[in-house]
């Protein structure tokens, strides 16, 4: 429910800033190719970060440092939420082009808000990740001496 709501406020968010700009300078607003590239760079870079904590905790089952684990569990619900709002934010630029397709213009706002709101997805799905591998284990191994220690 946390994740609707963040997208609802990141699309309400882009729709307030779309408006204002284009009320201001009667243009739409222009979105660049660095923005996207960021994400994409951001998502892989917790992509790496989770995959690496579900190997060590989930698969490995290494113990780790409670310190550690909650700098990991509180990066991946940043993550989640960041991720998600950024995703809803660039929809709602790209759905705002939509009715001016015909213009080239529009396409490339479309299409740059398209592979933004693509790089948010990869920063949610990645937070979720590290959010599930820092779950405490159910099946009561928790407790075992013999896990090595990160």
């Amino acid at each position: 429910m946390h994740l609707v709501a963040a997208a609802a406020v990141g699309a309400v968010g882009a729709w307030a800033l779309a408006s204002l700009v284009e009320l201001l300078s009667g243009l739409p607003l222009q979105l660049t190719w660095p923005g996207a590239v960021v994400l994409l760079v951001i998502g892989g870079c917790i992509s790496a970060i989770a995959a690496g904590a579900w190997l060590r905790l989930r698969r490995d089952r290494v113990r780790t440092e409670p310190a550690r684990a909650v700098a990991l569990l509180a990066l991946g619900k940043a993550a989640a939420l960041g991720g998600v709002l950024m995703a809803g934010g660039y929809l709602m630029f790209a759905m705002l082009s939509v009715p001016d397709l015909a213009l080239p213009a529009a396409r490339d706002r479309v299409l740059r808000a398209s592979v933004a709101m693509i790089g948010g997805l990869i920063v949610m799905v990645a937070g979720l990740v590290l959010e599930r591998a820092c779950r405490v284990p159910e099946d009561g191994d928790d407790d075992a001496e013999d896990q090595p220690e990160l």
